[in-house]
């Protein structure tokens, strides 16, 4: 079992304070755990050995995984004719209605990248049009936005 570098230094702790070349309450500190923490881990470390300071889930699949197949069954039907024009969020709708598939979209993304399915689509905004400048200096423009012409037939005779 590969141990991390935290977890050598915790067991170099624990060794030491069993030697006594270390209080428990230094080699708490040192390890940057409580006290009762680490009189816990110490009594560990006593019963099992270098083990003690592995935890206890490593290695096992996670509780939230996925189950075994789900991902290629999900690339299957990527790779469908139908669906191969298919987005990751348009897709995982229809792995969802159509085969009982739910995956998100996120997931899905990932691994249809990975698969060479979908490549990253970047979408820059484009920039505004800048209105020309006046002829004069301060001169502005007026703009009637408005649908109605309120006063269009004001100057025919009226004035």
């Amino acid at each position: 079992m590969d141990l991390s570098l935290k977890e050598r230094d915790r067991i170099s702790v624990l060794r030491q304070v069993k030697e006594g070349v270390l209080s428990a309450a230094a080699g708490a500190v040192r390890i940057g755990v409580t006290r009762r923490h680490f009189r816990r881990l110490r009594r560990k470390f006593e019963a099992e050995g270098d083990a003690a300071v592995v935890h206890g889930l490593r290695g096992r699949r996670s509780n939230r995984a996925l189950p075994r197949g789900f991902r290629e069954r999900a690339l299957e039907v990527a790779r469908e004719p139908l669906y191969r024009d298919f987005g990751p969020t348009l897709l995982a709708e229809h792995l969802e209605r159509s085969f009982a598939l739910r995956v998100s979209p996120d997931t899905l993304r990932g691994w249809m990248m990975e698969a060479g399915l979908w490549k990253r689509q970047r979408r820059r905004a484009k920039h505004r049009s800048r209105r020309p400048r006046g002829a004069a200096l301060g001169e502005l423009e007026q703009w009637d936005s408005s649908v109605h012409a309120w006063l269009e037939d004001r100057a025919a005779g009226d004035c």
